[in-house]
């Protein structure tokens, strides 16, 4: 897995200026702070613009994929850097100083849950 991204894609569901939807119970699954992992986050999590959807649902995950800019943000943000995170600092493979500080991520998983959209609603992006 790459760490080149510095900043969220455009339909980045860990965006604060753009919500997306997602069940909050995926959003804590993902960045930690629900009932899975024992409330750690995810291993990891790849940016869904570099893994390969395939016709029988299946998901590839090439050796080019690259870590989500949103995650990352996110997790630097709250202190609690992913498996891969941690793995990518310790050997020079990524920096925190790389991320787009003036990218809009959350900036905490409770701030990523609130701003996606409930289902049949939608609620205007805070700034």
């Amino acid at each position: 897995m790459r760490f080149d991204l510095t900043k969220p894609c455009g339909n980045c569901p860990f965006r604060s200026d753009k919500p997306f939807f997602m069940e909050d119970a995926r959003v804590r699954e993902i960045l930690g702070g629900g009932t899975t992992n024992h409330g750690f986050p995810a291993s990891s999590f790849p940016c869904h613009k570099t893994i390969i959807y395939e016709d029988d649902d299946t998901i590839t995950i090439p050796d080019s994929a690259q870590q989500c800019a949103g995650v990352m943000a996110i997790l630097h943000r709250i202190n609690r850097p992913n498996d891969m995170m941690q793995l990518a600092e310790r050997f020079k493979l990524w920096s925190p100083k790389s991320l787009d500080p003036k990218a809009p991520f959350y900036s905490s998983v409770e701030d990523a849950v609130r701003g996606q959209f409930p289902r049949g609603k939608r609620r205007k992006a805070r700034r």
